[in-house]
């Protein structure tokens, strides 16, 4: 498996889908990729779509439901489904067990791209205001608890992110559950470390980098706690 490959296996394992339907037709076979129709589109159809194709030379069809507010990018191929779920370890149908395959969470680098096309699809950057003080906040959300315990795992032991909580919800008479990484310094940590692939959460990231109260003082103040030339070439990304 390549980074790209790995990318994918993330964004799968956010809001994909291996679906093996019985039709008048016969079954069907069909990998989908799901997102919001305006806020995913960029994503979806300038990244993963050609990604589809660059990896397993297949031309991904559109369907667009704007009733629905839902874009799926969608592969016919009983080929590529049982690809997927013998080598990648994807669930058939949905899942509320979803995980990693243990092999992979041995390879940092892999890992890394896995958890970015995870954040992509089931992820958010949050920004609040509390009192004045621009706060952000990383989340992703899941239906299964094992892998966000695998990512939270990765990110914290790895990584080396602070804190974060995983919470049980209830939504929609479903349990959901939230893994969740607050503050600047565990922004700036993810961004340097995992990346943003969807360009919503790279532009949220760079408007908070922006519009953050007293941000350019807060990154001088880093570079004295980091290895200068590093941290120095990601300011300049992030401030440009």
């Amino acid at each position: 498996m390549n980074q790209e490959e790995a990318m994918l296996l993330g964004t799968m394992l956010g809001d994909g889908c291996l679906c093996r339907c019985r039709t008048r037709h016969g079954i069907r076979n069909y990998v989908v990729v799901s997102g919001h129709i305006k806020d995913d589109n960029e994503f979806l159809t300038k990244l993963i779509k050609p990604t589809m194709f660059k990896l397993f030379n297949k031309t991904a069809r559109e369907r667009r439901q704007p009733d629905h507010g839902k874009l799926d990018i969608i592969i016919q191929s009983k080929e590529l489904l049982n690809y997927m779920s013998n080598e990648w370890g994807l669930p058939i149908g949905k899942c509320r067990n979803r995980k990693i395959k243990e092999e992979f969470l041995k390879h940092s680098i892999l890992m890394k791209s896995i958890v970015g096309g995870f954040f992509a699809t089931d992820g958010s950057l949050v920004i609040t205001d509390n009192n004045g003080i621009i706060y952000p906040r990383i989340e992703f959300q899941n239906i299964s608890k094992t892998l966000l315990e695998q990512v939270q795992h990765f990110l914290s032991k790895k990584v080396g992110l602070k804190g974060g909580g995983l919470y049980k919800m209830i939504r929609e008479h479903s349990i959901v559950y939230r893994l969740q990484y607050n503050g600047k310094e565990n922004l700036l940590k993810f961004s340097r470390e995992i990346g943003f692939v969807n360009p919503k959460n790279k532009r949220k990231f760079n408007g908070f980098i922006d519009n953050s109260r007293g941000s350019l003082a807060w990154l001088e103040h880093r570079k004295s706690l980091y290895n200068a030339h590093k941290l120095m070439s990601f300011d300049e990304k992030m401030i440009k």
